[in-house]
């Protein structure tokens, strides 16, 4: 799980990081496709057998998403290996 596009809001100043394939506008906001970064960057090594869980961390009640609850109480934690 992991905040998805649909809810990975940025500030315009955020926008010029990242190339323009990973960024959306809506109106007067601008979302930011992180998985896709990542799994650009990761193809970029030579690891294209990845698994991304469809779950929005954001939008998913039963997961912790600091930006949803405002608090920083709460973890969660990804792993990467070899299989």
């Amino acid at each position: 799980p992991s905040l998805k596009k649909c809810c990975f809001e940025i500030k315009e100043d955020l926008v010029n990081i990242f190339d323009n394939k990973y960024i959306s506008r809506m109106g007067n906001k601008f979302y930011l496709d992180l998985v896709k970064c990542i799994i650009d960057d990761l193809n970029r090594i030579d690891i294209s057998k990845i698994n991304i869980n469809k779950i929005c961390t954001y939008e998913d009640t039963d997961c912790y998403s600091y930006r949803k609850n405002k608090k920083s109480d709460s973890r969660m934690y990804s792993l990467i290996y070899p299989k």
